[in-house]
């Protein structure tokens, strides 16, 4: 062979290992490799990342199940693993070989391990176009955080866009978060603090997250209609949401909403942070650290030093999930009742409150729930009601709850707050929160003719027959919240439904159990059901908000 022969067939190998090269470190590229207890997993790169995703075994139908996310809309698995050889369907897959696979396709794969020989049925499936978040846990395991919603863990976080890009990579703390959730359901909510501020999936910029599991909500949905709802009502603070696929430790764990916190902060509640005023007042003192303790029913911490103005900001939240009689109480370290009414108060923030600090926003607390409650509408100072509150956030926030029909609402998920004297003296309803367990959805409220006004005890009960109230309701309904309903939700709502389809299929197929997570579908009669299908589920929603609007245009649509 001449010279110019030889040069051409390296130049022309040398194509070929360089196509090969830049097909198997492609931004999407993926490929088989060795993953937990040595089973055959898909490792994912991008660039300079990359991700090892195992594999579920589901024993309803006896298939192993590959979750990817999707970046992975081309297709294709590369075999990169000499000592790990894979047959598929019959056919070798040779050293650096190509696999292009079927979604929903069964497959008849074969390998051997350090375990022995394995055959496996495999099912190649992809989620949603919509942003995967990998975590992986300091102990490798979800041990810790499925036992106790107290236990935290460090770990890594690594967002990939939909396109299969990275926009955020660094460590974290995660804990579990919510209640009935956290406690009934395998599939988990959580909450999680990155190690510094960051632009999670577009929102601002933050620390805290939530990751909600909505494992009560059918549609996966109500919770992104409620904030979107909120808003174009124009309250001063609305968490944010986007939707994520979820990897704990190279395991696919489900469709979630990823949301802002509801806290005090800068890109957040924008009221005067008393808790750092806190830290401020006392340097060099943890105030974490400092034990509290309970003064007949107020609950704080005694620090050194006081700030100079104590009357805000507080974040508050009407909760009866603190009472130690509660099955399984909320803790916290900050709380009181109400004087007259015994209402129990969680302090949300500060977290750690001076006693004297807890005290006085108990007595102001309490002055409001006076004013309220009483048929003449002023407190034991002489003050009328509407000196305590602003009309305009407590009628929004009703009518957000009401049109819902959250059952929740008025005894927990509460959130209430004030500002310092300086800013402003009134309490503000809000930031909404929690509407997993409604708009139909839940098995003790399914009806679309009932006007709860949150039920007996809650502050909106007695407001409700108050003319200035039940005026300015009136008022927004017709301004605002009907157009909402009949104009905007129903395109918002088809949206979610394409936008999400996949992945709600995949987050089923995961998380079906006949034990545990059930799927209720609210019919007549009530019970659980096995005919669970998720196009019925956003139906149900479409046709019960459809009713619900008709039934309080009967209530709200003019004034008394």
């Amino acid at each position: 062979m001449n010279r110019k022969k030889i040069a051409l067939v390296l130049l022309l190998a040398g194509m070929t290992l360089l196509c090969v090269f830049a097909a198997r470190t492609d931004a999407r590229n993926a490929s088989f490799c060795a993953g937990k207890f040595d089973r055959l997993a898909v490792r994912v790169r991008t660039n300079a990342y990359e991700e090892v995703i195992n594999p579920y075994y589901r024993e309803e139908d006896d298939i192993w199940y590959y979750f990817l996310p999707s970046g992975m809309d081309d297709k294709t698995i590369y075999n990169d693993t000499s000592d790990l050889p894979v047959s598929i369907d019959g056919r070798t897959l040779e050293a650096f070989g190509r696999f292009e696979w079927e979604e929903g396709r069964d497959y008849r794969v074969v390998y051997d391990n350090s375990y022995g020989h394995n055959e496996i049925t495999a099912r190649f499936v992809s989620g949603s176009a919509i942003p995967s978040v990998f975590i992986e846990t300091g102990s490798k395991t979800m041990g810790l955080l499925n036992e106790d919603k107290e236990n935290i863990e460090p770990g890594t976080i690594t967002v990939y866009e939909a396109d299969g890009s990275v926009s955020c990579h660094g460590t974290l703390t995660i804990k579990g978060r919510g209640n009935s959730t956290y406690y009934t359901f395998f599939k988990k909510p959580f909450n999680i603090k990155l190690d510094k501020k960051t632009c999670l999936l577009g929102m601002d910029k933050a620390r805290d997250w939530c990751l909600l599991a909505n494992a009560w909500d059918y549609s996966y949905m109500n919770n992104m209609l409620a904030y979107d709802m909120a808003a174009g009502a124009g309250f001063d603070f609305v968490p944010e949401a986007a939707y994520a696929d979820v990897y704990f430790n190279g395991d696919y764990w489900g469709l979630y909403l990823i949301t802002e916190k509801v806290e005090i902060n800068e890109n957040r509640l924008k009221i005067t942070d008393l808790a750092e005023l806190n830290r401020q007042a006392n340097p060099g003192t943890d105030l974490s650290l400092e034990k509290p303790f309970e003064q007949g029913d107020l609950k704080g911490i005694s620090m050194e030093n006081l700030p100079a103005d104590i009357t805000g900001g507080y974040l508050l939240e009407r909760d009866y999930r603190i009472e130690p009689d509660y099955t399984r109480p909320v803790a916290t370290n900050s709380k009181f009742r109400t004087r007259d009414y015994g209402t129990p108060i969680n302090i949300k923030s500060p977290q750690n409150a001076d006693i004297r600090e807890v005290e006085y926003i108990r007595d102001l607390t309490s002055e409001m729930e006076q004013a309220v409650c009483s048929p003449e509408g002023v407190s034991e100072t002489g003050k009328s009601w509407q000196d305590y509150i602003d009309l305009d956030s407590w009628v929004k926030w009703y009518m957000m709850a009401e049109i819902a029909g959250d059952t929740d609402k008025g005894a927990t998920s509460t959130f209430f707050y004030k500002d310092r004297d300086s800013v402003d003296t009134k309490f503000r309803l809000g930031p909404v929160w929690d509407f997993d367990n409604a708009f139909g959805g839940h098995i003790e409220f399914t009806e679309t003719d009932v006007l709860r006004k949150l039920g007996p005890g809650s502050w909106i009960e007695q407001l409700y027959d108050k003319p200035e109230f039940f005026e300015a309701v009136c008022r927004e309904w017709q301004e605002y919240f009907r157009d909402y309903l009949v104009n905007e939700a129903p395109a918002k709502i088809d949206a979610w439904q394409e936008l999400i389809r996949k992945s709600v299929a995949l987050d089923n197929l995961r998380w079906w159990k006949n034990e545990g997570y059930q799927k209720y579908w609210p019919l007549t009669g009530g019970g659980y059901s096995s005919a669970y299908k998720y196009d019925r589920e956003v139906d149900y929603l479409r046709t019960w908000l459809s009713a619900r609007c008709k039934f309080l245009d009967t209530q709200w649509g003019s004034s008394r």
